[in-house]
């Protein structure tokens, strides 16, 4: 019998920090996408009201999309990536 994968997705959600700035820049990807990621890794680090902050992954998968790049300004809360879960 053949062994049928499922898979679930996460979104990689930057918060909010502030509600007068919700403004944040992401300063860098720490990892790329395919790559598989553990929950707790570092994913990547965000600049907001000046202050700068390594995101970690929430659950351990696969990071299969990337919406936004090192220095591309966002509106928090956004979600800029998404993490594959194989189920």
């Amino acid at each position: 019998m053949r062994k049928m994968w499922k898979y679930s997705e996460h979104e990689i959600l930057i918060p909010l920090f502030r509600r007068d700035r919700p403004e944040c820049r992401i300063v860098e990807w720490l990892r790329t996408e395919g790559m598989k990621v553990k929950q707790g890794d570092p994913l990547l680090i965000i600049e907001a009201d000046k202050a700068t902050i390594e995101l970690e992954a929430e659950v351990s998968g696969t990071l299969s999309q990337i919406f936004y790049s090192a220095g591309e300004w966002i509106e928090a809360p956004a979600t800029v990536g998404i993490i594959t879960i194989n189920t």
